[in-house]
């Protein structure tokens, strides 16, 4: 299987997944290994020329180590992009946060500022009925 997968120019998953869905006929031998005729293994090199065998010819692999390392540097570039995203996104919600309670405690001064926060001088006890009219009696009230 692997010397097939390496003349081929696909990796042994891929060349067993195609055996099993039959893209590719393979005689099981009795050590459990896969015996591939060599016209199967050109075929297999005409798909992968074509495309990736996927059925779809536009889809082609990469053929470059270039290429590769272009996509992973603009992937890599993607991620950064998130990253800064996120950093301005948390700093906007920090601010939102301080903005909120700034506002809250500008709200409670005006609030005990509008509202009427004096003490109460303390009422006179309520003087009994006999007090009262002692009182009047003695022409103090």
């Amino acid at each position: 299987m692997s010397q097939a997968a390496r003349e081929s120019g696909t990796s042994k998953p891929t060349l067993s997944r195609w055996i099993a869905k039959g893209k590719v006929s393979a005689e099981r031998q009795q050590d459990g290994s896969y015996l591939i005729d060599p016209s199967e293994l050109d075929r297999i090199k005409d798909m992968m020329k074509n495309g990736n065998g996927s059925g779809n010819p536009n889809m082609k692999q990469s053929e470059t180590q270039q290429e590769t390392s272009a996509l992973r540097r603009e992937v890599e570039l993607l991620r950064e992009r998130l990253d800064d995203k996120d950093g301005v996104i948390n700093d906007l919600r920090r601010r939102l946060d301080d903005e909120t309670e700034e506002r809250r405690a500008a709200q409670t001064k005006l609030t005990a500022l509008l509202t009427d926060q004096r003490a109460t001088a303390p009422q006179k006890a309520t003087e009994g009925r006999l007090a009262r009219a002692w009182s009047i009696l003695r022409g103090k009230a």
